[in-house]
């Protein structure tokens, strides 16, 4: 009788043992998990172009006046079919918590004919892109040989590409000092060329 108890003792032992190595092995499957890293990358962009439905070289002009006495007159101004488009990603550590960055442009090469000033203007964003674009200044301005700001505060942003997207510029001339230096002007000077730059670039 003994040996009888001690034999069903034993193997209750044993189902109670098998029982919780299943569920230990269960227990062991549920928790496994595993690890790995992701590095993620941002880096600091700042991408300018000029944009046109057509040819982004333009030309500007005076013609004769309708009547003697008059003032020869500007052509076809102001032009407007070139579009500034730009992307933007600053980088603001602890240190430029409030960086922001400017397109400028300037007169790389060639000289605007005495008499006259060349000017800009850029419009406000046309909102086809996202993110923090820039302001452009309010007033036309007379481009000259010196960087001058034309959009500000822009983050980090883009307008979108092609035409009709980010500023659209706006180039005329104008009679220089009040037309008080209308006897510059000089029929030598007919086929003038100067270029434009623009670039953008950290305040």
């Amino acid at each position: 009788m003994c040996s009888a108890l001690t034999v069903i003792v034993m193997s209750k032992f044993y189902f109670f043992g098998l029982f919780l190595f299943c569920m230990g092995d269960l227990f062991a499957q549920i928790n496994d998990n595993e690890k790995h890293k992701v590095g993620v990358g941002i880096p600091e962009i700042a991408l300018l172009d000029i944009e046109s439905n057509g040819s982004k070289d333009i030309s500007l002009g005076i013609e004769a006046p309708r009547q003697a006495g008059n003032s020869a007159i500007f052509e076809d101004q102001p032009v407007d079919n070139l579009w500034l488009n730009y992307t933007s990603i600053i980088n603001s550590n602890p240190s430029s918590l409030e960086k922001k960055r400017s397109v400028f442009v300037k007169i790389a090469s060639g000289v605007v004919p005495g008499g006259i000033d060349l000017m800009i203007k850029a419009n406000d964003d046309a909102q086809q892109g996202k993110g923090s674009v820039g302001l452009p200044k309010v007033a036309w301005m007379a481009i000259n040989s010196n960087d001058q700001e034309l959009i500000r505060n822009i983050r980090s942003g883009h307008t979108g590409n092609g035409a009709g997207k980010g500023h659209q510029l706006l180039l005329k001339l104008r009679y220089s000092n009040g037309g008080a230096d209308y006897n510059l002007l000089d029929a030598n000077q007919n086929e003038t060329e100067v270029v434009l730059v623009y670039t953008i670039s950290d305040i």
